[in-house]
């Protein structure tokens, strides 16, 4: 978490740069004066405007203010962004200091929660403005195509209230949904050392042991990590699926999930404490990259690139590593102690219900609407801005000779999916057309294959035993405003114990009563009241 102080400085840089933005830019000019083309075609206007969107990304995602997507999509719309970004651990609180003194920008675009915040903001405090009676006359692109993936769109992004109030994500990766993260073995030390794939905890715990003792890589140094990991991402995100050797696969935001129609917090079941044990033991063997409490990502691609290989078993959406790939192979769901392998599994096609969220600041909301609208247009657009440019054989993307568009064999630092566009837009985009572009990727091609390898073990899901909390169901304003305070300090508290317990800074034998006991304190019981009075209501009971 950064420091106050540095929040509350980029707060008054923001602020500034609001006053120069789309609230007078943007927004002064009648809107006879905008000249707006047909809605659904480009230009949006015939006379450049501009307008302030905030956006919460990630560290390794570059400035869109600097990305080329973001640079053509003006021209072609006419509409300049000036994009206001934060990144992980200033993000929640800059987001509430502006709310809080009115300096916030014309939308927002990923940032804010929309689904706790959306009544508080939009039908309490009027902040949202409502886009119901815009839609239809604005927004043609988004209504001929959001219902091709997801046909009651406009119910699901429907307030309580009858007003819509958000722009959805719908489709994109339905491999990502259905399984987080993969989990990859080094299948060339398991052969040079004579061993097997591990099947149960024991034998991938014996296997770790190997790899850190036998110099598997050959070059005469104990330099080998058996097994890393991106811990410090949502809420361990990475070890989601290795939960369900256990029972329960730990879902990675924020450890709730729906069992045969109970809400139950997985952080205090006795089987994710028997998992914390079992991960805590193969730390203190130093079998666990002491590194992976604050690996990103990117971290973790880097040293499973590198030569001579120091890398046995890691966690990722994907093998993204470019020198290694083939020398890497998923491991099925190990078998914990009474036979449990369980992997994380969810089919929702809605990425976000207010990925897009309009303030009271704009002036001339239509124009944003519009803006909005050409990123619905096509998959071509909504691939290009969260994936890659295109069509163009030295960036991202191209077409092959039938037509049919293909990653680039090699893409360019400058063109990697993180430098160009943003994570998250409003747009729609085919699932079978992006598992046919993807494929076409070597890396992405595995992730496509690990739907195929792992589904055999969704069984708690696809039964209907288990299921992840709703996140399409709104909250009363009341609601929303105790959850965001519970959840916050109630995952916050399991997650620095589970890495706690795990870096072995605290035994979770003496240390787990009294763990519970101050969950309690904090507020578990009435989280779990709120969470199954919401999921109950979301059913219609």
């Amino acid at each position: 978490m950064k420091k106050a102080f540095l929040v509350l400085a980029g707060l008054f840089m923001s602020a500034a740069l609001f006053a120069g933005g789309g609230s007078q830019q943007g927004g002064t000019a009648p809107q006879a004066a905008l000249n707006l083309g047909p809605a659904g075609q480009l230009p949006v206007v015939r006379e450049k405007v501009t307008y302030t969107i905030g956006a919460s990304i990630d560290t390794q995602w570059g400035d869109p203010n600097e990305g080329e997507f973001w640079a053509n999509f003006e021209k072609e719309t006419n509409v300049h962004i000036d994009w206001v970004v934060a990144r992980p651990g200033e993000a929640n609180e800059k987001y509430s200091v502006m709310m809080a003194s009115g300096d916030y920008p014309d939308a927002f675009i990923g940032w804010g929660d929309g689904n706790t915040n959306i009544l508080k903001y939009g039908v309490d405090q009027k902040v949202y403005i409502p886009l119901t009676k815009l839609i239809p006359e604005h927004m043609p692109n988004f209504l001929k195509n959001a219902p091709k993936i997801v046909p009651n769109i406009m119910e699901v992004i429907t307030a309580p209230d009858g007003n819509i109030y958000g722009l959805p994500e719908v489709g994109g990766d339905p491999v990502l949904n259905v399984i987080p993260n993969g989990f990859f073995i080094n299948k060339v030390w398991l052969d040079k050392l004579g061993l097997k794939a591990p099947t149960n905890l024991d034998e991938f715990a014996n296997v770790l042991r190997a790899f850190k003792t036998r110099d598997p890589n050959g070059n005469g140094q104990a330099d080998e990590i058996p097994w890393t990991f991106v811990f410090d991402d949502w809420g361990a995100y990475d070890l989601t699926s290795f939960f369900g050797s256990f029972g329960y696969p730990l879902e990675p935001s924020a450890y709730t999930m729906v069992d045969r129609g109970r809400v139950i917090f997985q952080a205090t079941d006795p089987n994710y404490k028997a998992a914390a044990q079992y991960l805590a033991g193969l730390y203190k063997e130093g079998l666990i990259d002491r590194e992976a409490f604050t690996n990103s990502e990117l971290a973790v691609t880097a040293k499973t690139d590198s030569t001579p290989m120091t890398i046995g078993a890691f966690n990722s959406y994907a093998v993204f590593t470019k020198n290694n790939i083939d020398n890497y192979v998923p491991l099925l769901p190990l078998k914990g102690p009474r036979g449990d392998q369980n992997v994380f599994y969810s089919t929702s096609l809605i990425q976000g219900r207010e990925t897009m969220i309009i303030t009271n600041k704009a002036k001339n909301p239509e124009v944003l609407l519009r803006w909005a609208d050409q990123l619905y247009r096509d998959f071509q657009t909504a691939y290009s801005c969260t994936y890659g440019l295109g069509p163009d054989p030295n960036k991202y993307w191209n077409y092959d000779a039938n037509g049919n568009m293909v990653v680039n064999p090699v893409i360019p630092a400058k063109y990697d999916r993180t430098q160009q566009g943003l994570p998250f837009i409003p747009c729609a985009m085919d699932p079978d057309l992006y598992i046919q572009v993807e494929s076409s990727y070597p890396d992405h091609k595995q992730k496509v294959a690990l739907l195929d390898f792992y589904k055999p073990y969704t069984t708690l899901f696809t039964s209907g035993q288990l299921e992840r909390f709703p996140d399409t169901v709104f909250t009363t304003s009341e609601e929303a405003e105790e959850l965001a305070i519970l959840q916050t300090d109630i995952v916050k508290y399991a997650k620095n114990q589970l890495a706690r317990w795990i870096s072995n800074d605290g035994d979770i034998n003496v240390e787990w009563d009294g763990y519970l006991r101050e969950l309690n304190n904090i507020g578990l019981p009435r989280y779990l009241e709120l969470k199954q009075r919401i999921y109950d209501r979301s059913k219609g009971k």
